[in-house]
């Protein structure tokens, strides 16, 4: 689905815009060297909405700049990747912005535009539109933490070094968080500094944790997952896998992958 909003923006936020800037009735218009504006609530009725692309149409002289950032409480802002604070430069003509690997499933959507000007121009804004899904109610609801403690991950003999623990977390959603702490016997656990009670904090993408420091031999290693949720939205661990050293005569080097989505409800 998508709302439209060119006669309200054009209406309301080009004359604002050009108001601000010094524009209005000037042959020779000079313009302030910036400005930010900020948008009401986009969606148009109350209920829970999984947020598509930001499209919109704009022309950009040389010598100006467009940046935009996304809220879903008009109070913390952030960019399409997910970093609180950034912004998005935008690009003459028409262009869309990808809101989607964002996750948004909320019933708001805010956005703010900081426009730059070397005094004798000034981006214009023709046309901004949000694509949406309407979700209709069926959504989940997460417990705000919980943790899940794997089994045995080796085998119980010739495991010489415990070498590395490699991870892929699909969804890391803002105010969301995924940690880990490993262990021997399901009693004591570490992070992958060897810090009783410490925890390794996870970040979205593959990645690895070095566990060599640990001097960890044998034939037992658990690993527990702590997750934390602000309720609508949870992290999801996709695999993890274990690298170790063997005890046999040529070395080998063995490697535990267990594939799959965790994802914690």
């Amino acid at each position: 689905m998508k709302f439209e909003i060119k006669i309200k923006f054009y209406a309301k936020v080009f004359l604002t815009i050009l108001i601000f800037l010094g524009g209005v009735g000037v042959a020779e218009a000079a313009y302030e060297t910036e400005g930010v504006m900020e948008s009401e609530n986009y969606f148009p009725t109350p209920g829970l909405s999984l947020v598509n692309s930001f499209d919109y149409s704009v022309t950009i002289p040389g010598g100006t700049t467009a940046k935009a950032q996304f809220s879903y409480d008009g109070r913390v802002w952030y960019s399409t990747a997910g970093v609180v604070g950034a912004w998005d430069t935008l690009s003459t003509g028409s262009q869309s912005l990808d809101l989607s690997t964002l996750g948004w499933q909320k019933g708001q959507l805010y956005y703010r535009l900081w426009l730059t000007s070397d005094g004798s121009a000034t981006p214009v804004f023709s046309s901004v539109s949000v694509t949406y899904t309407p979700l209709g109610g069926a959504y989940y609801v997460y417990e705000l933490n919980g943790t899940s403690t794997s089994a045995n991950l080796l085998p119980s003999s010739g495991v010489e070094e415990i070498s590395r623990f490699d991870y892929s977390v699909s969804s890391l959603p803002p105010e969301t968080s995924l940690r880990l702490q490993f262990s021997r016997d399901e009693v004591d656990w570490y992070n992958s500094a060897g810090t009783l009670d410490g925890y390794d904090t996870l970040t979205a993408g593959d990645h690895y944790l070095n566990l060599s420091g640990l001097g960890w031999s044998g034939g037992a290693f658990y690993y527990r997952a702590i997750f934390t949720s602000d309720g609508e939205f949870t992290p999801i661990l996709d695999s993890v896998g274990l690298r170790y050293n063997r005890d046999l005569l040529l070395k080998l080097k063995g490697l535990l992958l267990f594939k799959g989505k965790f994802q914690f409800r």
